[in-house]
């Protein structure tokens, strides 16, 4: 049962510590994608340019948001999974995928 609630707790913090990062790449993004000005600084390719990035980083961005969807979609079920494993003597730890001795 220790080893249980001490996976669990590990899982989280892995899954935290992952949602916060994720949650600053989806906050730089944000800052990254907004609108190009057409600016008489910098010339038309420069421009285009700077549109093609805008749209890989917006490309990126939506793979952050669905990426901390899901982090926290598997955080609220990380106690619900654990008591299944743990009841039906599952073994494998998902933390094992994680944790490198």
């Amino acid at each position: 049962m220790i080893e249980y609630t001490m996976n669990e707790e590990i899982f989280k913090k892995l899954i935290l510590r992952e949602i916060s990062k994720t949650g600053k790449l989806v906050q730089e993004y944000r800052e990254m994608s907004g609108p190009v000005a057409p600016d008489d600084a910098i010339g038309r390719i420069t421009r285009m340019d700077a549109i093609n990035n805008k749209s890989v980083t917006e490309a990126s961005l939506r793979q952050a948001e669905q990426k901390l969807s899901g982090l926290k979609k598997v955080l609220s079920q990380v106690g619900m999974r654990f008591r299944y494993m743990h009841e039906m003597q599952i073994t494998h730890s998902p933390c094992q995928n994680f944790v490198q001795a």
